[in-house]
Protein backbone atom coordinates (compact mmCIF):
# COMPACT_ATOMS: atom_id res chain seq x y z
CA UNK A 1 0.00 0.00 0.00
CA UNK A 2 1.57 3.90 -0.58
CA UNK A 3 -0.27 6.92 -0.95
CA UNK A 4 -0.14 9.15 -3.90
CA UNK A 5 -1.64 10.86 -6.34
CA UNK A 6 -2.14 11.79 -9.71
CA UNK A 7 -3.73 14.21 -12.66
CA UNK A 8 -4.19 14.67 -16.20
CA UNK A 9 -5.59 17.30 -17.64
CA UNK A 10 -8.09 16.26 -20.64
CA UNK A 11 -8.96 18.86 -23.70
CA UNK A 12 -10.16 18.69 -27.29
CA UNK A 13 -6.90 19.36 -29.68
CA UNK A 14 -8.98 22.86 -29.88
CA UNK A 15 -9.09 23.46 -26.35
CA UNK A 16 -5.63 22.56 -25.81
CA UNK A 17 -4.05 25.32 -28.70
CA UNK A 18 -6.74 27.64 -27.24
CA UNK A 19 -5.03 27.46 -23.63
CA UNK A 20 -1.81 27.31 -24.64
CA UNK A 21 -1.51 23.91 -23.69
CA UNK A 22 1.01 21.57 -25.10
CA UNK A 23 -0.36 18.36 -26.10
CA UNK A 24 0.97 15.58 -23.96
CA UNK A 25 -0.60 12.26 -25.84
CA UNK A 26 -3.73 12.01 -27.56
CA UNK A 27 -6.60 9.62 -26.13
CA UNK A 28 -7.92 7.32 -28.66
CA UNK A 29 -10.09 4.59 -26.87
CA UNK A 30 -11.11 3.75 -23.49
CA UNK A 31 -12.78 1.95 -20.93
CA UNK A 32 -13.26 1.25 -17.23
CA UNK A 33 -14.16 -1.61 -15.31
CA UNK A 34 -14.91 -0.80 -11.52
CA UNK A 35 -14.85 -4.53 -10.65
CA UNK A 36 -17.28 -5.11 -7.64
CA UNK A 37 -16.59 -8.89 -8.23
CA UNK A 38 -13.88 -9.39 -5.36
CA UNK A 39 -11.86 -7.24 -3.29
CA UNK A 40 -8.37 -9.60 -3.74
CA UNK A 41 -9.82 -11.72 -6.94
CA UNK A 42 -10.14 -9.65 -10.17
CA UNK A 43 -12.44 -11.01 -12.46
CA UNK A 44 -10.96 -12.25 -15.76
CA UNK A 45 -14.51 -11.75 -18.10
CA UNK A 46 -14.53 -8.25 -16.91
CA UNK A 47 -11.18 -7.17 -17.72
CA UNK A 48 -10.76 -8.96 -20.89
CA UNK A 49 -14.39 -7.11 -21.92
CA UNK A 50 -12.65 -3.77 -20.29
CA UNK A 51 -9.53 -4.30 -22.68
CA UNK A 52 -11.37 -5.52 -25.33
CA UNK A 53 -14.01 -2.42 -25.77
CA UNK A 54 -10.94 0.02 -25.21
CA UNK A 55 -9.13 -1.50 -28.36
CA UNK A 56 -12.79 -1.47 -30.11
CA UNK A 57 -13.60 2.31 -29.37
CA UNK A 58 -9.68 3.00 -30.64
CA UNK A 59 -10.15 1.65 -33.90
CA UNK A 60 -6.88 -0.11 -32.90
CA UNK A 61 -6.08 -4.19 -33.59
CA UNK A 62 -4.23 -5.80 -31.16
CA UNK A 63 -1.18 -5.58 -33.45
CA UNK A 64 -1.18 -1.98 -32.99
CA UNK A 65 -0.37 -1.84 -29.71
CA UNK A 66 3.60 -1.44 -28.52
CA UNK A 67 3.56 -1.62 -24.57
CA UNK A 68 0.70 -2.45 -22.19
CA UNK A 69 1.18 -0.64 -18.45
CA UNK A 70 -0.12 -3.48 -16.16
CA UNK A 71 -2.24 -3.25 -13.00
CA UNK A 72 0.11 -5.32 -11.58
CA UNK A 73 -0.49 -5.71 -7.92
CA UNK A 74 2.40 -8.37 -7.51
CA UNK A 75 -0.22 -11.21 -6.29
CA UNK A 76 -0.39 -14.18 -7.60
CA UNK A 77 -4.21 -13.87 -8.21
CA UNK A 78 -3.96 -10.63 -10.14
CA UNK A 79 -0.97 -11.60 -12.12
CA UNK A 80 -2.25 -14.76 -13.32
CA UNK A 81 -5.34 -13.06 -14.33
CA UNK A 82 -4.06 -10.47 -15.89
CA UNK A 83 -1.52 -12.73 -17.53
CA UNK A 84 -4.91 -14.36 -18.58
CA UNK A 85 -6.08 -11.53 -20.09
CA UNK A 86 -3.58 -10.50 -22.02
CA UNK A 87 -2.89 -13.66 -23.34
CA UNK A 88 -6.78 -14.09 -24.31
CA UNK A 89 -6.81 -10.30 -26.30
CA UNK A 90 -3.50 -10.55 -27.91
CA UNK A 91 -3.25 -14.06 -28.34
CA UNK A 92 0.13 -15.39 -30.30
CA UNK A 93 1.04 -11.21 -30.27
CA UNK A 94 1.28 -11.14 -26.55
CA UNK A 95 4.70 -12.19 -27.26
CA UNK A 96 6.35 -9.60 -28.28
CA UNK A 97 4.21 -7.18 -26.08
CA UNK A 98 6.21 -5.43 -23.27
CA UNK A 99 4.34 -5.33 -20.31
CA UNK A 100 5.29 -3.50 -17.28
CA UNK A 101 3.90 -2.40 -14.00
CA UNK A 102 5.10 0.31 -11.49
CA UNK A 103 3.70 -0.66 -8.24
CA UNK A 104 6.64 -2.32 -7.25
CA UNK A 105 8.36 1.26 -7.34
CA UNK A 106 5.59 2.85 -5.78
CA UNK A 107 3.28 0.58 -3.83
CA UNK A 108 -0.70 0.17 -4.72
CA UNK A 109 -1.99 3.52 -3.98
CA UNK A 110 -5.87 2.55 -4.30
CA UNK A 111 -8.16 5.37 -6.08
CA UNK A 112 -4.81 7.36 -6.95
CA UNK A 113 -3.26 4.46 -8.80
CA UNK A 114 -5.18 4.61 -12.39
CA UNK A 115 -4.44 8.53 -12.61
CA UNK A 116 -0.43 7.78 -11.22
CA UNK A 117 -0.26 4.43 -14.30
CA UNK A 118 -1.51 7.09 -16.60
CA UNK A 119 0.78 9.93 -16.38
CA UNK A 120 3.72 6.95 -15.90
CA UNK A 121 2.03 5.98 -19.41
CA UNK A 122 1.93 9.29 -21.31
CA UNK A 123 5.38 9.71 -19.72
CA UNK A 124 6.26 6.24 -21.55
CA UNK A 125 5.15 7.29 -24.82
CA UNK A 126 6.55 10.84 -24.73
CA UNK A 127 10.24 9.38 -23.85
CA UNK A 128 10.50 6.32 -25.47
CA UNK A 129 11.42 4.20 -21.98
CA UNK A 130 9.43 1.15 -20.87
CA UNK A 131 10.12 1.32 -17.44
CA UNK A 132 10.77 -1.42 -15.13
CA UNK A 133 9.10 -4.24 -13.08
CA UNK A 134 11.24 -3.80 -10.34
CA UNK A 135 11.45 -6.73 -7.66
CA UNK A 136 10.75 -9.15 -10.63
CA UNK A 137 10.33 -12.51 -9.64
CA UNK A 138 10.35 -14.98 -12.60
CA UNK A 139 7.26 -17.41 -12.51
CA UNK A 140 6.92 -20.24 -14.98
CA UNK A 141 3.80 -19.85 -15.29
CA UNK A 142 3.61 -15.77 -16.21
CA UNK A 143 5.73 -16.45 -19.51
CA UNK A 144 5.05 -12.56 -20.74
CA UNK A 145 7.69 -9.75 -21.66
CA UNK A 146 7.32 -7.98 -18.18
CA UNK A 147 10.59 -5.85 -18.09
CA UNK A 148 11.84 -6.94 -15.38
CA UNK A 149 13.63 -4.75 -12.93
CA UNK A 150 15.64 -2.31 -15.95
CA UNK A 151 14.03 0.05 -18.10
CA UNK A 152 14.26 -0.55 -21.54
CA UNK A 153 13.75 2.06 -24.66
CA UNK A 154 11.00 1.60 -26.86
CA UNK A 155 10.75 -0.86 -29.49
CA UNK A 156 13.77 -2.79 -28.05
CA UNK A 157 12.98 -6.73 -27.36
CA UNK A 158 14.11 -8.33 -24.00
CA UNK A 159 17.44 -9.67 -23.81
Amino acid sequence: MSEGAGALVLATESAARRLGLELQAELVGWSTNSDGYHMAMPSRERIRRCLETALERSALNCHQVDYYNAHGTSTSVNDRVETQVLRDVFGASVGRLPVSSIKGAIGHSLGAASAIEAAVAVRTLRAQLIPPTINFIADPELELDYVPNHARPAGSTSS
